[in-house]
């Protein structure tokens, strides 16, 4: 067997292109951020696993994209007082449609998971 026979038989192993980490990154942080509510960088570098400039870049992307917002700052401790991040409920909604034999149900949810609206109708 030849040495190009062996390198074209074993699996190929895709690394991970910067723009998909940064994605995924975003993602992680966005849910953090809804699972606590309010939560500072600080908070999130430690849940996440993350660098502080890794998470500073991933929530400036998400400010810039209208998904979270600063919720206030922590007062009571040493030093600048950190900023809180929240997500911002209104920057996107979610549909539920229940479509039964008599009726179709709905609710409108915003990204916190509030329901805004329901409705019903006789099929």
């Amino acid at each position: 067997m030849h040495q190009d026979d062996r390198l074209s038989s074993t699996p190929q192993v895709l690394a991970a292109r910067p723009s998909l980490m940064r994605a995924l990154n975003e993602q992680m942080l966005l849910e953090q951020i809804r699972r606590f509510d309010c939560v500072s960088r600080s908070d999130l570098v430690a849940v996440s696993g993350l660098s502080k400039p890794t998470v500073a870049v991933a929530l400036a992307n998400l400010e810039k994209a209208g998904l979270i917002q600063v919720a206030g700052r922590i007062s009571g401790r040493r030093g600048r007082a950190p900023m809180l991040y929240q997500l911002r409920p209104e920057a996107g909604f979610v549909l539920g449609l229940d479509v039964g034999r008599e009726y179709v149900r709905g609710a409108i949810a915003d990204l916190s998971g509030a329901v805004r609206a329901r409705g019903q109708r006789r099929v």
